[in-house]
């Protein structure tokens, strides 16, 4: 004797808890404001805010997509902004992800890192190093914590 069983679906609805959602770190996005006119000017990217100064004849796009100054090719590898922390940038130019790190952050007006603080970075591969600096902005400030 054969035992038939009837087909069904069970459906499970997640509703949202909203202080889970505040209490998770916003999303925030930089894109680097160091820059020549051109590539024969007066590099404006060494100083103490960076442990090593530039080298290998680079040079920092001011516009435009796939390059340190767009937001979007720029990322932080951790659980939060601090020193030392990894960070990326893809450079759409060689078609890869160039590793780097933080090297100082100024806080904003609150004493925070968060949107408004100043963050210093670099980027580099095995001949050259970029330095970069750039206020923090949330990715999207009509949802602050992404929920």
């Amino acid at each position: 004797m054969r035992t038939w069983i009837r087909p069904m679906i069970i459906e499970e609805c997640f509703v949202s808890n909203e202080n889970i959602a505040n209490s998770v770190m916003a999303c925030y996005k930089i894109a680097c404001k160091v820059g020549r006119p051109n590539n024969y000017s007066t590099n404006y990217s060494n100083g103490p805010q960076w442990k090593e100064n530039e080298h290998g004849g680079v040079w920092h796009e001011s516009t435009g997509t796939g390059n340190c100054s767009d937001a979007n090719s720029n990322r932080v590898l951790s659980d939060g902004m601090a020193v030392g922390t990894s960070i990326q940038e893809y450079r759409q130019d060689l078609h890869k992800w160039l590793d780097g790190g933080i090297d100082t952050i100024t806080p904003n007006q609150e004493g925070e890192v968060g949107p408004g603080a100043i963050v210093y970075w670099h980027t580099q591969d095995s001949k050259r190093r970029w330095n970069h600096w750039g206020k923090v902005e949330l990715a999207d400030a009509s949802r602050p914590n992404h929920s």
